[in-house]
């Protein structure tokens, strides 16, 4: 299974690199989403700020931003500019919230297909990504005693398998559905934008 996710995808289906990296990181990554949203938040009050003083400027004919709207109207100008960058503001932010909420719900939705699973196999996996227990004392503590013809590859594998398919039934019993995609959104995320 691959560390290479770094983070959910809300436009895709659910993979098992993703339920590897919610079962690695979960307590730091649900705790990321309030972060995130505060920094959306928090752009979203500079980015007011800065619409205002540049339609300040425009207004009142200072530095580059100076100019005139219809009929050479300067204050015609500052509330055209300000109406139209506040549509972009709104427009770029109601993204990011979106593709966090996504997250979110895709993040909720692991989780509870990693609910669905028996105790032990809960325990197990815990013990393997969130405690980082070896293979031989994952071995040890979930299949048994190691025998003398137990080898350190056998042991591997037999912990490797189990994992697997672990990681396999969660993904396969994960629930979310990835909204379908607007032409606009296709086009972005297939020139490699992710959020």
């Amino acid at each position: 299974m691959a560390k290479g996710v770094t983070h959910l995808d809300g436009m895709t289906p659910c993979t098992r690199e993703e339920v590897g990296l919610v079962l690695r990181e979960h307590e730091a990554y649900i705790r990321s989403f309030a972060r995130r949203r505060e920094t959306i938040y928090t752009a979203a009050v500079s980015m007011d700020e800065a619409i205002r003083e540049a339609a300040y400027r425009r207004r009142y004919g200072i530095g580059e931003t100076a100019g005139s709207g219809r009929d050479g109207d300067p204050v015609y100008a500052a509330f055209d500019y300000a109406e139209d960058m506040t549509r972009r503001q709104r427009s770029y932010l109601l993204r990011r919230l979106r593709m966090l909420g996504l997250e979110e719900r895709k993040y909720g939705a692991i989780m509870e297909a990693f609910g669905s699973l028996p105790p032990s196999s809960q325990e197990f996996l815990l013990d393997k990504f969130k405690n980082g227990m070896t293979n031989e004392e994952l071995y040890t503590r979930h299949v048994g005693k190691i025998l003398p013809g137990d080898t350190e590859t056998k042991v591997k594998r037999r912990i490797e398998d189990r994992v697997s398919r672990l990681v396999r039934q969660i993904a396969e019993r994960c629930t979310y559905e990835p909204p379908a995609r607007t032409r606009k959104e296709d086009r972005r995320l297939g020139s490699g934008e992710r959020r």
